[in-house]
């Protein structure tokens, strides 16, 4: 498969994520796309597990590149999940042996091609910025289960492919979030309070 996310590494055990065309689909587009996690021994280089995982609602066509936009996300772990987010609008979380705990569409979708951002482990949640056009949306998901902890809109907010990222001001944790789409925006940087999406300043 193709993609350019990051590959994550845990003790023994090498995380990634990858899409690709269906073998059997001749044509140059993208919709029938599989989306993959896979898991490698850090000694060896051998692949333990590849899971597929259900393609999300959010579905693009392209005629001139590969499925590696789908795979853009880097994965999360903290040791007993591994959490990884697709192009196509779709969370989930694997067990160490590479079976899919949960499954969780994104919507409402409405991204300028496709997510990029990455998710973000902080406490019992993984969250996640959907940044899209008219209307992007900070989201909490709790780790284990896969509920929404607190979902925030930015009605305000640009879109953007950038990562959150979890600071400590003073003693107190900050999520600092950019979103701007291709203009000036009056809150390109924000920040969150990353136990209930509270904004703090912009």
């Amino acid at each position: 498969g193709d993609g350019i996310s990051s590959p994550i590494v845990w003790k023994d055990r090498l995380f990634l994520v990858n899409a690709s065309r269906r073998a059997d689909n001749k044509k140059r587009d993208r919709k029938n796309t599989e989306q993959y996690v896979a898991c490698y021994d850090t000694q060896q280089g051998k692949l333990l597990w590849n899971t597929v995982v259900p393609s999300g609602p959010w579905k693009r066509s392209h005629t001139n590149r590969a499925g590696g936009g789908f795979a853009s996300c880097t994965p999360a772990t903290d040791g007993e999940l591994v959490y990884a987010l697709f192009g196509t609008s779709v969370l989930v979380a694997l067990d160490y042996a590479g079976k899919i705990v949960w499954r969780k569409e994104l919507v409402p979708h409405n991204y300028d091609v496709e997510m990029a951002t990455s998710p973000v482990l902080f406490e019992k949640n993984v969250i996640v910025f959907c940044g899209m056009q008219g209307g992007s949306r900070l989201v909490a998901f709790d780790r284990k289960t896969g509920d929404i902890a607190w979902d925030k809109e930015l009605k305000d907010t640009g879109y953007g492919h950038n990562t959150p990222l979890i600071m400590q001001v003073k003693g107190t944790p900050q999520l600092i979030l950019m979103g701007a789409g291709l203009n000036a925006a009056k809150n390109a940087i924000q920040s969150f309070d990353p136990r209930t999406g509270e904004r703090l300043w912009w």
